[in-house]
């Protein structure tokens, strides 16, 4: 098992090697799975930066290669020394949050499970979902049949029939239709589960990898993999169904930025690290402010302009706070580590704590458009040890549009619920 923090930098060695926590030797092997990993992501998580070195980007998870499992953690500290455990259990702990992994069911279990690859966590995780469907039932689907058979069933398929020389008239031509296996998702379903067989996992994850191969045993394998993803049905009673998609993405692909199944048979699962803590942070409040308010998630109905009589460039913030059904406030999350002793520039063009410009400029527009340039915004970043208490407001006008910036605590789940509260009443 190997490790890399958020944005370490592989390099093409000839063994495998942990150099540290910020750096990670890969031989050819692993180092040519970097590289179709690279392409397939248009470099959105891995970026070149000499010929032999890979830069991870905001993308944490798990890249496994043959028996070489590579963990992506969390950079949650400004210091360079990394608590690994520490790192593994927050970003367990997220993606459990967030993707309904249901890690920790008993003490016993939050005890074992940190000491377990990722991959094997979350592939166990899929196949316990992929079980549950079979409990609720593997949906089957009319396909039409043709066939010559001696009985009749279904159409009579005459003008064949009549072609037919006298000898071979004891046969009919018939066409009908047969309750079958054979649909998108479950084609889909028996290809993640041949990719699977051909891993080594625990004996428990096999043993249930190879129980479910045999039950989707009639179904066959996916041969287009991007058409079976387009004909999944989204009907409501295949809504059970749902919760599979994003493993099969992952394990099978679907040209998906997050997925790649290599020719070495490598398997990744990446998250975008922004995404993650912004479902966290949501997961986390959504039911922890005091009524009369609630959270609400990615609200578009507000345009930064119209053009030619139609609102052109959707406004689409990370969260927002309602009373009843008024926009109150406007919450944005960002995944950056802030200094609150920088007030230097440093980082960038007009950067004060590491906050980026660009970041104000959309929540400037996102008060103007959504509070109609009155009230409060707030940006939200994790909690390290230079950013420990709400920064200074930024206001913006004479009108009272002022922002905020507020850490969240990623270990504790805590953040200032009655500072938020008070200054949107």
């Amino acid at each position: 098992m190997f490790y890399l923090s958020e944005y370490g930098v592989f390099q093409k060695s000839d063994t495998n090697e942990q150099t540290s926590l910020h750096k990670l030797k890969v031989d050819k092997l692993v180092w040519s799975e970097l590289e179709a990993l690279a392409d397939k992501m248009s470099n959105r998580a891995l970026e070149y930066i000499s010929p032999k070195k890979i830069k991870i980007k905001s993308y944490l998870g798990v890249i496994s290669v043959g028996n070489v499992h590579i963990e992506i953690l969390p950079k949650t500290s400004n210091s360079l020394d990394i608590d690994l455990d520490a790192n593994r259990k927050i970003l367990l702990k997220m993606l459990s949050k967030v993707h309904s992994l249901k890690l920790l069911e008993s003490t016993d279990a939050s005890l074992q499970v940190f000491d377990r690859p990722l991959l094997e966590i979350l592939v166990e995780r899929y196949l316990y979902l992929l079980l549950n469907v079979v409990k609720k039932g593997v949906k089957k689907e009319y396909v039409s049949i043709s066939s010559q058979e001696k009985f009749l069933k279904g159409k009579l398929l005459l003008s064949r029939q009549l072609r037919e020389p006298a000898h071979k008239l004891d046969k009919n031509h018939i066409e009908y239709d047969e309750l079958s296996f054979n649909r998108a998702e479950n084609r889909l379903i028996k290809t993640s589960l041949l990719i699977l067989n051909k891993r080594f996992f625990s004996n428990k994850v096999q043993k249930l990898c190879r129980e479910l191969t045999f039950i989707f045993d009639e179904a066959p394998q996916s041969i287009n993999i991007d058409i079976d993803f387009s004909l999944w049905k989204t009907d409501r009673d295949m809504s059970y169904y749902k919760p599979l998609i994003p493993y099969l993405k992952f394990i099978i692909g679907n040209n998906s930025p997050q997925s790649l199944k290599g020719p070495h048979q490598g398997i990744s699962f990446l998250f975008p690290i922004e995404e993650l803590f912004e479902k966290y942070v949501y997961e986390t409040l959504k039911d922890k402010l005091p009524p009369p308010y609630r959270l609400r998630q990615q609200i578009a109905s507000k345009y930064i302009a119209t053009h030619k009589g139609r609102n052109v460039f959707n406004l689409r913030p990370d969260l927002s706070i309602f009373r009843e059904s008024k926009c109150v406030s406007i919450l944005d999350t960002k995944w950056k580590l802030l200094d609150d002793k920088n007030l230097s520039n440093k980082g960038g063009f007009n950067s004060y704590y590491g906050i980026k410009q660009p970041d104000i400029y959309q929540l400037y527009t996102y008060g103007y458009k959504y509070l109609n340039g009155s009230g409060n915004l707030f940006l939200i970043y994790p909690k390290n040890e230079n950013f420990q208490q709400a920064l200074p407001p930024f206001e913006f006008n004479s009108n009272g549009l002022s922002l905020h910036i507020i850490p969240f605590d990623i270990n504790t789940d805590k953040i200032n619920l009655d500072f938020i509260t008070s200054k949107i009443n």
